[in-house]
């Protein structure tokens, strides 16, 4: 434990000793890292998150995306979109050094969305820029879905899935009919089995054991049939449920093209337009110089033992 305490008591005198040293380095770091920080031109980060459009399938009706996550995010740092970027914008890049900035990822956890970023030092020219590519791959996926897609032949296709599902609602409503007319049969029967037990009850105070064997044999098996149609009905009154379901949707998406227009209907879209950004992302004059001052001490510390031990080594 005595030891212990020389040897704190000996750190402390090397740091009260060498004190000037460690707060040379330190004001200098500072002093540096402060004027580097204030030097540095500010980098501005620009983003834009996009949606990428669907396309119908008219045979099926299913839609699938226009492109893939990874298609559009190679799309827009292709040297073509970029090329034309430059050319457009006149923009004092080449094609490599535009692509340098500019960062296309997936959302994560998401089929359908993509995130542009782009580092810049003049944000304005950032917000152009990424303004151009949105709007250009925007324009790319209008123009693929007008190629590949027919309003007249979707809407047909709309119709006859309507009347698929009208007939199918129909069948399944009449059988619903037909077995709750069933049902009510044989809840009849089973009644009256009922009431000719209680009747020959009063009338001779007791059943024969074959007699009272048929009667609630009968009555078994009338409930039988009876759990069974209530079950199938119950079933084709899901199915009725899940068919009526299925008919508004397709109802829906047939009025939206009707009122839109299919070339406004599931298109690419941007989700998140960007934004000229006001503050910069770095450099962080702040936590440079913080972390400079931190470093800086250690360094100073480290130095005047090291200066120290050899003095020791020197005696």
């Amino acid at each position: 434990m005595e030891e212990k305490e020389v040897d704190l008591r000996d750190y402390i005198r090397v740091i009260k000793k060498r004190k000037k040293v460690i707060l040379l380095i330190f004001f200098i770091a500072i002093i540096v890292s402060a004027v580097v920080s204030f030097v540095l031109p500010p980098v501005y980060e620009v983003t834009s998150t996009i949606k990428i459009g669907k396309i119908v399938d008219v045979d099926t009706l299913e839609k699938e995306p226009i492109e893939s996550q990874a298609g559009a995010s190679g799309l827009l740092k292709s040297p073509q979109f970029l090329g034309e970027a430059i050319k457009e914008l006149k923009l004092p890049f080449t094609v490599k050094g535009l692509e340098k900035k500019i960062s296309v990822e997936p959302v994560m956890e998401t089929e359908d969305l993509i995130q542009i970023k782009m580092e810049t030092n003049n944000p304005s020219q950032g917000l152009s820029i990424m303004n151009y590519l949105s709007d250009k791959l925007v324009q790319r996926d209008a123009e693929i879905k007008k190629k590949y897609e027919s309003e007249k032949d979707l809407l047909a296709r709309y119709d006859k899935e309507i009347k698929k599902i009208n007939e199918e609602l129909n069948k399944t409503e009449n059988n619903i009919k037909e077995m709750e007319k069933e049902e009510k049969r044989l809840e009849i029967a089973w009644e009256n089995i009922s009431r000719e037990i209680e009747k020959r009850m009063k009338e001779s105070k007791s059943l024969s054991q074959a007699e009272s064997n048929i009667l609630v044999g009968q009555m078994d098996s009338i409930g039988v049939k009876l759990e069974v149609y209530r079950n199938s009905i119950g079933n084709e009154r899901q199915r009725y449920a899940a068919f009526l379901k299925e008919l508004r949707e397709t109802q829906i998406e047939k009025a939206k093209i009707q009122r839109r227009g299919f070339s406004n209907v599931y298109n690419t879209e941007v989700l998140v337009s960007p934004e000229e950004p006001k503050e910069p992302i770095k450099p962080n004059k702040l936590l440079n110089v913080a972390v400079t001052g931190a470093m800086s001490l250690l360094f100073g510390l480290i130095l005047v033992f090291f200066l120290e031990s050899l003095g020791k080594g020197e005696e």
